[in-house]
C-alpha cells in the first residue's frame, strides 16, 4: 500500500480510475471463461442424456421389430391347413396319423424361422406329441415337457389348454413364444405354436457400454425375470418392471432411461453415471485455475506498464500548461484541452462557413453578370490555385435517388451529391483542370482549365462528368442529368453559358431525354418549313375516324400526327410546347365526341385527363395516347360482340373445362365479361335451360362413359375424372338426370 501512496501515477484519480476499470475488464473475462466452462458441463451432461434416450429408443425399437417378426412368421402357422388338420389327431396313433405328423413336419420345415429362433415346435394336445422341423415326439414319460418346460407332461397340458392367447414366456432360463392355433377366429384344438428364441440374439441388440464405465442396461418382463443385459449388470437389479416413469430419470448421479416393449410385456432399462462421462472435464479444473491466475498477474503487469508509458507525456505537457493544480492532473489537462480545441473548432467552423458562402455567392453573382471582371480571375486563383482560360457551364437535375439516399431529407441529399460532385471532379479532372459545384437555383457547377485547347478541352470535360455521373449512381444510387454549354474563353462569358446550359435542361425535360444533354444552336432556332397543310388533314381525318368509331383508322392517323409532333430537329423548346398542348387538346376532343351515358363508368375509369395531362414529354404523351386508344379499341369491340356469339363461346368453354372442378357460372361470366345474373337469364333464353344445369349434364354424361367403359375404376375415382369433388354430389345429381345410381347403371351394361 505505501508503494501505490508513493507511486506518482496512482497518486491521481484519473491513472487509478482507468487503471481499476481495465482490471475489471480483465476480471470479466475470465468470468465469461468460468461460465464458458459451467456450459460446457452442462452441455456435455445434457449430451449425455440425449444419447442415453436414442440409444434407448434405438434399442426399444430393434427389439420391438425382432418380436414383430417372430409374431408375423409364427402367425402364418395358424393358416397352414396341414397343420391345422394335424392339430385334431387323438391317441392312440395308427399309421395314418404318423403320416400325417410327417406331413406337418415337411409343412412346418418349409416355414421354420431361420436367424430368428433355435427352433420352434408345434404342440398337439390330442396326441401328447410335439413336432418341429428336425423331429417328430410323442411324448409317452414326462421327460421332454421336464426338460423343455420344468413340467410334468399332464401339467405342461394343462397349462397349454390355458394358453388362449400369443405370449412371450421364460421357462426352465429359456424364452419361448406361444401362440395358439386356431381357425377361422376360434380356437378349436389345444394346440400351440412353440418358438424357442435366442437370448443371444436379444442381447446383441441392447445397446453396449464402454467396458470402462459403470454402465449397464437389460430387458426385465413383467414377472421380474431378466430376459437380456450388457455391461456391468450388478448381481441384484436395482429398478424392476414398472418402478420407473417412461424416459429419463435421475437417480443417484446416474441417467436411468426406461423403455416400455410394444410386442411383450417388458421393460428396457439402461443405467449410465454421468461423472464418468465428465471424468476429462472436470480434470481440466486445475489447468484452468492455473491458467486463470497466471493470467490475471500478467494482465494486471501489462496494465499498469503499458498505461504508464501511454500516461507520461500527459505528465511532461502538464508543466508547461498553465493549468489548475487543485484537482486530479489529468482532468485539468483534459478540461484545458477541451477548452481549446473547442474554441479552436468553433473559430475553424466559421471561417469555413463563411468562406463556403463567399465562394457560392461569387459564383452566383459571375453567371448573373453581376460580378466585377476585374475580380474574376483572383476568384479562381486564390480559391484553387488555377487561373480561368477555358471552362463549361453545367446544370445537374436529380433524376432518381436509390434507397441508399432515399430515406434522407432532400437538404441531406443535396449535401452529399454536391459533396460527391466536388470530390470526385477534383480528382479524375487532374492537376491542369479544377471545378466547383454549388446549388443556386438548381445544382450548377463550372469546371475549367488554365490552358488553351478548344480541340479536345470540350471533349475532355464531357468525358470526365459522364465518369462522375457513372461513379455516382454506382456507389450512391443516385442518376444524374447534366445539361451542358458549350465551351467559353472567358470569364465574362460564363453568364451566357449559364443560360445556355438552361436552354439544354429545358429541351431535356421536353424531349425525356437523359444523361448528358451537350448545347445545340438549334434549341433557339426557328423551324424549318413544316407541311401545315398535311397535319392539318391528318386531324381532320383522325377525328372523323374517332367519331365512326373506327378506331383502327383512327389509331393510324394519330401515328402519323405524334411522328410529325415527335419530329425535334430545329424545333425550338417554346414550339415543343405548343405541340404537347395542341396533341392534348385534339385527343380529348375525339374522346368527348358521341360519349354516352353508359359509357361514363368506362371513361372514368380510364380517366384519359388525367393521364394527358401528367404527361411531361413528347415520347410518354405518345405512350399514353396510344394506351388510350387501345382501350377504347379492346371496350368497343367487346361491346360490339354479339350475345348470341359469347353463349356459342360458353358452350365451348363448358366442353373444354367441365372437368375442372372450379368451374362456376361467376367464372363464365368473367370469361365473357357479363355479369352473373345476366349470363344466367340470357343463357336460359337461348338454350332453354340454366348454365349449371348444362355443366351438370355435361359430366354426367362423362361419368356414364366412364361407367360402361371403366369396369376397375371406383366411384370416387369416377366423380374426380368428371369434375365432382365429392361423390355425395354426383350421386345426387347421376340419380336425379338418370333416375337410378350410378351402381344400378353399371350394372345393367
Amino acid at each position: 500500500m505505501n508503494f501505490l501512496r508513493k507511486n506518482l501515477f496512482f497518486a491521481e484519480h484519473t491513472f487509478r480510475k482507468w487503471f481499476i476499470s481495465s482490471m475489471c475488464v480483465i476480471l470479466i473475462f475470465i468470468v465469461i471463461g468460468l461460465l464458458l466452462y459451467m456450459i460446457a458441463l452442462y452441455t456435455t451432461e445434457k449430451a449425455v442424456v440425449m444419447a442415453q434416450r436414442q440409444a434407448a429408443e434405438q434399442t426399444k425399437s430393434l427389439i420391438d421389430l425382432k418380436l414383430l417378426d417372430i409374431k408375423k412368421d409364427v402367425s402364418a402357422l395358424a393358416f397352414n391347413d396341414r397343420l391345422l388338420s394335424a392339430s385334431f389327431i387323438t391317441r392312440p396313433l395308427d399309421n395314418a396319423d404318423y403320416y400325417n405328423l410327417h406331413q406337418a413336419r415337411e409343412e412346418l420345415r418349409g416355414i421354420y424361422l431361420y436367424g430368428n429362433v433355435r427352433d420352434s415346435f408345434v404342440y398337439f394336445a390330442g396326441s401328447d406329441s410335439f413336432i418341429s422341423a428336425y423331429q417328430l415326439k410323442a411324448d409317452e414319460s414326462d421327460s421332454f415337457t421336464e426338460s423343455q418346460f420344468g413340467m410334468k407332461r399332464k401339467e405342461w397340458a394343462h397349462y397349454a389348454q390355458r394358453q388362449t392367447s400369443s405370449a412371450f414366456v421364460v421357462m426352465q432360463d429359456t424364452l419361448y413364444f406361444l401362440s395358439p392355433l386356431s381357425r377361422n377366429g376360434q380356437r378349436e384344438a389345444a394346440s400351440l405354436a412353440i418358438v424357442e428364441l435366442e437370448p443371444d440374439d436379444l442381447g446383441e441388440l441392447l445397446f453396449s457400454m464402454p467396458a470402462s464405465l459403470d454402465s449397464y442396461s437389460y430387458i426385465i418382463a413383467d414377472n421380474g425375470e431378466v430376459i437380456a443385459s450388457t455391461g456391468n449388470l450388478p448381481a441384484t437389479v436395482l429398478y424392476g418392471y414398472g418402478e420407473l416413469k417412461s424416459g429419463e430419470n435421475y437417480i443417484d448421479k446416474n441417467v436411468v432411461t426406461s423403455q416400455s416393449m410394444t410386442q411383450a410385456n417388458w421393460e428396457y432399462i439402461s443405467v449410465a453415471p454421468v461423472n464418468q462421462y465428465l471424468k476429462e472435464v472436470y480434470d481440466l479444473r486445475l489447468v484452468l485455475y492455473g491458467y486463470i491466475g497466471i493470467s490475471f498477474i500478467l494482465a494486471a503487469c501489462i496494465v499498469y506498464f503499458e498505461t504508464r508509458r501511454r500516461y507520461r507525456p500527459v505528465l511532461t505537457l502538464s508543466r508547461n500548461v498553465a493549468i489548475r493544480h487543485d484537482r486530479d492532473i489529468f482532468e485539468n489537462l483534459q478540461d484545458t484541452i477541451q477548452t481549446i480545441v473547442a474554441n479552436n473548432t468553433r473559430l475553424t467552423s466559421l471561417i469555413q462557413q463563411d468562406q463556403k458562402a463567399l465562394l457560392k455567392q461569387q459564383f452566383t453573382e459571375m453567371i448573373r453578370e453581376h460580378a466585377k471582371p476585374d475580380k474574376d480571375q483572383s476568384l479562381f486563383r486564390n480559391n484553387f490555385g488555377l487561373s480561368f482560360n477555358q471552362g463549361m457551364v453545367c446544370i445537374i437535375h436529380v433524376e432518381q435517388i436509390g434507397k441508399k439516399l432515399g430515406n434522407l431529407s432532400s437538404q441531406e441529399q443535396e449535401n452529399i451529391i454536391l459533396l460527391c460532385l466536388n470530390n470526385i471532379g477534383m480528382e479524375l479532372l487532374g492537376a491542369q483542370y479544377a471545378c466547383y459545384f454549388w446549388k443556386d437555383v438548381d445544382m450548377t457547377g463550372v469546371v475549367w482549365s488554365d490552358k488553351i485547347d478548344e480541340a479536345t478541352t470540350a471533349l475532355y470535360i464531357t468525358t470526365i462528368l459522364e465518369q462522375i455521373r457513372t461513379s455516382i449512381k454506382r456507389y450512391f444510387d443516385v442518376d444524374l442529368q447534366f445539361a451542358l454549354s458549350k465551351l467559353c474563353d472567358a470569364t465574362s462569358t460564363l453568364a451566357s453559358s449559364y443560360l445556355q446550359a438552361r436552354e439544354s435542361l429545358d429541351y431535356a425535360r421536353m424531349t425525356g431525354k437523359s444523361g448528358m444533354i451537350p448545347f445545340d444552336e438549334s434549341y433557339t432556332k426557328l423551324p424549318p418549313a413544316w407541311h401545315h397543310m398535311d397535319i392539318i388533314r391528318a386531324e381532320q381525318d383522325f377525328m372523323s375516324y374517332m367519331m365512326e368509331r373506327n378506331f383502327e383508322m383512327a389509331k393510324a392517323k394519330l401515328e402519323v400526327i405524334t411522328g410529325y409532333y415527335e419530329y425535334t430537329d430545329g424545333a425550338s423548346i417554346q414550339l415543343l410546347q405548343c405541340r404537347m398542348f395542341g396533341l392534348i387538346n385534339l385527343v380529348l376532343n375525339a374522346i368527348e365526341i358521341k360519349k354516352t351515358p353508359l359509357e361514363e363508368h368506362f371513361y372514368m375509369d380510364m380517366n384519359p385527363v388525367q393521364r394527358l395531362l401528367g404527361a411531361s414529354t413528347i415520347h410518354s404523351l405518345k405512350v399514353e395516347i396510344m394506351q388510350i386508344i387501345e382501350a377504347m379499341i379492346t371496350h368497343y369491340d367487346e361491346k360490339q360482340q354479339s350475345t348470341e356469339q359469347k353463349i356459342e363461346i360458353i358452350d365451348r368453354y363448358i366442353e373444354l373445362h367441365y372437368a375442372n372442378p372450379s368451374l362456376s357460372v361467376q367464372q363464365l361470366a368473367d370469361y365473357v365479361h357479363l355479369s352473373n345474373s345476366y349470363l344466367s337469364q340470357v343463357y336460359k333464353q337461348y338454350r332453354g335451360t340454366g348454365v349449371l344445369e348444362v355443366i351438370n349434364t355435361r359430366r354426367i354424361e362423362r361419368v356414364k362413359e366412364l361407367l360402361r367403359e371403366e369396369s376397375d375404376m371406383t366411384l370416387a375415382q369416377i366423380a374426380e375424372k368428371a369434375g365432382y369433388t365429392n361423390l355425395q354430389t354426383m350421386m345426387r345429381v347421376f340419380k336425379k338426370l338418370e333416375n337410378k345410381t350410378p351402381g344400378q347403371y353399371r350394372t345393367k351394361q
